[in-house]
């Protein structure tokens, strides 16, 4: 709303000193006007007549101002009138009773005294109800018989998200926006006594959904009580209480008893699996349900240094396959690499859907057919994080804030599950190394115990070089057997300092990547040798001293094994175990 500049003209008549005003009396333009009014105090009259026809609006500020100044002139015996006041600037003067007191036109004709004890209390009780209602919490607008604000106090302002001034004279119905009815259904509340609605002597109330400007919605009961005059409608107050606090409390029990259901379907599909593969599958297909998707999936590794990243679980519909049916695994690419970065640096889902678009950058987007993602980062106690995301494929939808938290909820039930899932593969994969282990050992004379290892290791995770060691005096280490491109090297001896064996020492397990060689520029097993991936366990006595370590190492840049880990801790443990036989010996 566009407002108009408050103009004040003043002219000296034989009926008095007259005082036109154009445009808008609001708060921000009162002391316009009372400089006005204070410099007529110096000028000799019996008379101001205030010409209000080319007022367009006026706030509550603007009538307590026109009450004050009649107060304060007629009790100097000079007359204060007000004469063409505009139908806009009447109505809400009407509302608050306050036309007559005013001598507004020909028709306030009282006797002076009487007047003068009218102006007196209407004074004190404006006051006092002035104060009263801008003390209230609850929010209060006057409307007129054709719906147009006539006041609003301070804490219908802050419901609204806006100032008084910005709104008196203007139609109730554009001055909000109400998101839950439409106009007809809003008016029928404002105007009739309709018998759907809840009535307490002669007011309706409805609760009402509202935009404020800044874009924020707001629930609000709204109570509309009609004002009459000598039996005469001439207007509606609305009383404004905001509910939505309330209307967030029932609401969040209605959801909380759908997160009950939906997290206990997870668990019963989490308890009666026949195994923990089928309980996973089973429990991604519940995820796939509740949420009406297309698609939902495990992701390793949730790790931006990786060279490549493929589905391990995932469930779809028919008709939109995921990277799973591909079998193989997939690049890490910079646009991938990006989105596992954004998804380690929170907590919560990461969400896309159409009002919270994919970046532009997401190539997978149009690949794999997404519209709309859901996905969390999840911490299993082994190995690298995860992502557990959800797809929905067949059409554009919006994620809303119910469901992002269910989402996160059933992450952590995904998560513990996902846990029992690795220890379950990581002890199936210690059994078969166990096993393995026990097979090539069988049989194999004591002199070449290490050397059939450290060969065992080498050629079951696809390395071209590797070396068991035992730590010698406290710095230097002396191998024990040396593989090298599928050939027993000779033993040697080295400074622990410096080395990549340093960094093995003391750790559980080293998974390194890269260009190793240059880390490490001194390490005499790394030399001559363009290492780009290494990994090694150290070697224990039953007290937790060092023994030694194992290293198994290779030139080409491909990912390690993922039972990597696993196979030399089982190693680990026999030859710590025939080691420390040697020393007793």
């Amino acid at each position: 709303m566009i407002h108009e500049v408050l103009t004040v003209d003043t002219v000296a008549t034989s009926h008095g000193f007259l005082i036109r005003l154009r445009g808008d009396l609001f708060a921000s333009t009162v002391p316009r006007l009372a400089q006005t009014i204070d410099a007529i105090q110096r000028v000799t009259a019996d008379r101001i007549i205030l010409d209000l026809a080319d007022l367009v609006h006026i706030d509550s500020r603007g009538i307590g101002a026109l009450v004050g100044w009649h107060r304060h002139f007629t009790n100097r015996g000079i007359k204060f009138e007000i004469t063409k006041v505009s139908e806009s600037v009447l109505q809400p003067l009407r509302v608050c009773h306050l036309d007559s007191i005013l001598e507004i036109g020909p028709d306030a004709v009282l006797a002076r005294d009487k007047l003068r004890l009218q102006r007196d209390a209407l004074w004190k009780s404006y006051d006092f109800a002035s104060q009263i209602l801008a003390g209230l919490g609850e929010g209060l607008i006057a409307v007129n018989l054709d719906c147009k604000i006539v006041y609003l106090n301070p804490a219908a302002e802050t419901i609204l998200d806006t100032v008084e001034e910005y709104l008196i004279g203007k139609p109730l119905l554009e001055s909000i926006e109400i998101l839950n009815l439409t106009d007809q259904e809003f008016m029928q509340s404002l105007l009739t006594d309709s018998p759907d609605l809840e009535k307490s002597q002669g007011r309706s109330q409805r609760e009402i959904e509202i935009r404020k400007q800044d874009g924020e919605t707001v629930w609000v009961r709204i109570i509309f009580t009609p004002i009459f005059r000598s039996e005469s409608r001439q207007g509606t107050i609305l009383n404004l209480i905001d509910i939505t606090d309330e209307i967030h409390a029932r609401r969040a029990g209605i959801r909380h008893l759908g997160h009950l259901e939906s997290l206990k379907r997870i668990s019963g599909a989490l308890r009666n699996g026949i195994d923990i593969e089928h309980m996973m599958d089973a429990a991604l297909r519940a995820v796939k349900e509740i949420f009406d998707c297309d698609r939902a999936w495990l992701l390793y590794p949730c790790d931006p240094q990786a060279e490549a990243w493929d589905i391990q679980i995932e469930v779809t519909n028919p008709e939109f396959p995921g990277a799973h049916s591909r079998g193989q695994k997939l690049p890490i690419t910079p646009a991938i690499r990006g989105e596992l970065i954004k998804h380690l640096n929170t907590d919560d889902p990461v969400v896309y859907d159409k009002t919270h678009p994919f970046p532009s950058t997401a190539e997978f987007v149009q690949e794999f057919q997404i519209h709309a993602q859901l996905a969390i980062t999840i911490y299993p106690h082994l190995g690298e994080p995860w992502l557990f995301g959800i797809h929905h494929c067949a059409t554009e939808r919006g994620w809303t804030p119910n469901e992002i938290s269910l989402f996160k909820e059933i992450s952590f039930s995904i998560s513990e599950a996902l846990n029992s899932l690795l220890f379950s593969r990581v002890h199936q994969a210690k059994e078969e190394s166990l096993r393995s282990v026990l097979e090539i050992t069988g049989g194999v004379p004591e002199t070449e115990f290490f050397e059939n290892k450290i060969q065992y290791v080498c050629e079951r995770l696809g390395f071209h070089h590797g070396f068991i060691g035992q730590i010698v005096g406290e710095k230097r280490v002396s191998t024990l057997a040396v593989f090298k491109n599928s050939a027993k090297e000779q033993n040697f001896e080295f400074p622990i300092e410096g080395s990549v064996s340093q960094r093995v020492i003391g750790k559980e397990y080293q998974s390194l990547t890269g260009d190793i060689a240059s880390q490490f520029p001194n390490d005499p097993t790394l030399m001559g040798f363009e290492v780009r991936r290494l990994v090694g366990v150290p070697l224990y006595d039953p007290s937790g001293k060092i023994l030694g370590l194992i290293v198994a190492m290779d030139h080409q840049e491909a990912s390690v094994p993922g039972d990597a880990q696993v196979i030399l801790g089982v190693l680990a443990e026999r030859v710590s175990s025939v080691i420390e036989q040697k020393r007793s010996e």
